[in-house]
């Protein structure tokens, strides 16, 4: 999927803290997320996830 294009997506494959933290400092609806365990499991070590 790096490189496609799906409309009101954003994919993000590098740098995931960053760019959630980024995304969460905008206006605007939630964040829906699909990855694998890791990327949940690092999201929720820096408290970036509001709702399970």
């Amino acid at each position: 999927m790096k490189g496609a294009t799906i409309a009101k997506t954003i994919i993000i494959s590098e740098n995931v803290i960053s760019e959630i933290e980024a995304l969460k400092k905008k206006s605007g609806k939630n964040i829906l997320i699909f990855g694998s365990p890791t990327a949940a499991h690092s999201l929720m070590a820096h408290h970036l996830i509001d709702e399970y």
